[in-house]
């Protein structure tokens, strides 16, 4: 992945997805090349978005969590995901 991204022939629409896998990598040497060819994706206020293994390490609000999710003028998440359906059952998404 690090290679096609270097050659410019790495997919734009996986690149996030590769980004996020490869910096999770126990290998320091594949996380610096791809820092380089596949950085991390950035949010709204540019601040890169922050692994998922460090995320799963913090704490959260889950109702500011919710309310974030589903604003629209924000990531707008709910658009293309669900997280609950209005019953109230979880769903695999």
């Amino acid at each position: 992945m690090i290679q096609l991204a270097e050659k410019g022939q790495f997919p734009d629409e996986m690149k996030s997805s590769a980004a996020l896998a490869l910096a999770e990598s126990d290998n320091a040497e594949i996380v610096k090349a791809a820092a380089k060819a596949l950085p991390l994706p950035k949010m709204k206020d540019g601040a890169q978005i922050v692994p998922i293994s460090r995320l799963t390490e913090m704490t959260g609000d889950a109702k500011a969590g919710r309310a974030v999710f589903r604003d629209a003028k924000g990531p707008n998440c709910i658009n293309c995901h669900q997280i609950e359906t209005r019953q109230g059952d979880r769903a695999a998404n």
